[in-house]
């Protein structure tokens, strides 16, 4: 049983083959179907980079919003005009991505979906960028037929995943392959999303940003670190509480700090 409530928001960028996994998801993600986004003008042109390990170039990536994850279901449901408008907020994003990480002097190689963030300052870009992306979205059509948990991939047995939402008051057991197939791991903060196509359902197992809240820090702390000075003047003031990344020791250590040492056992 989860003690309080955890706070996951959706990790703020993915991949290109998330974005074609959520246009056909009954088929392997091929760049085919991503050009078949483009061509709609459906998915932002999205941010490409450098990887570097060791002080050395590791070739290339490229990274988009996650709002092109929705604009690639709603295509398929044949929703185009909303799937562009989730478009056109999607690149507005990356620009600001590209603002986020100027300010917290981060590549981005260092915020790529399962990369293990080692800084503060990466989570605290995150979770910047995420809430930039909820503000976003409360602008925008929703997507019909979903329902999206936000939680921890608890435990596995080699043949199912226990997942328990954030809330502590649900728990799912997923098939073992869908977190091979997703990259995730048990002990990763994870976002469940069911998708009632009419005639199936259809599962995705996203990573997740957990985040909390802080008292004393100022509106700025989290979203700037070059405003550090005058936020921390604000919250002396105000007390005003805001979300703020986890501690390196405290994001590690929070994995399962939430919940109890013996297991649940499975239906």
């Amino acid at each position: 049983m989860i003690h309080a409530a955890m706070n996951v928001q959706t990790w703020p960028l993915v991949g290109w083959r998330d974005i074609v996994h959520a246009f056909r998801p009954d088929h392997s993600a091929r760049e085919a179907h991503l050009k078949t986004l483009r061509r709609n003008h459906v998915v932002s042109d999205g941010i490409r980079f450098t990887r570097r390990a060791n002080h050395r170039l590791a070739g290339a990536g490229h990274l988009y919003s996650h709002l092109n994850v929705s604009a690639a279901v709603l295509h398929r449901q044949d929703r185009t005009e909303d799937a562009r408008a989730y478009r056109e907020r999607a690149t507005a994003l990356e620009g600001e991505l590209a603002r986020v990480l100027r300010a917290y002097h981060l590549g981005a190689d260092e915020v790529e979906p399962l990369t293990e963030l080692a800084s503060r300052e990466a989570r605290g870009a995150m979770a910047r960028l995420s809430d930039l992306t909820e503000e976003a979205l409360a602008g925008l059509p929703p997507v019909a037929d979903q329902d999206v948990t936000r939680g921890l991939l608890h435990s596995a047995d080699g043949r199912r995943v226990r997942f328990v939402d954030a809330e502590g008051t649900v728990e799912r057991y997923l098939p073992y392959g869908l977190l091979e197939s997703s990259g995730l791991s048990v002990g990763d903060h994870a976002v469940l999303i069911s998708e009632f196509t009419g005639a199936s359902l259809v599962i995705r197992l996203e990573p997740g940003l957990l985040v909390q809240s802080q008292p004393g820090l100022g509106t700025d702390a989290q979203t700037d670190p070059e405003a550090d000075d005058a936020a921390g003047a604000e919250s002396a003031e105000g007390g005003e509480r805001v979300r703020a990344p986890l501690g390196d020791d405290a994001y590690r250590a929070a994995l399962f700090d939430h919940l109890d040492t013996e297991d649940a056992d499975g239906p």
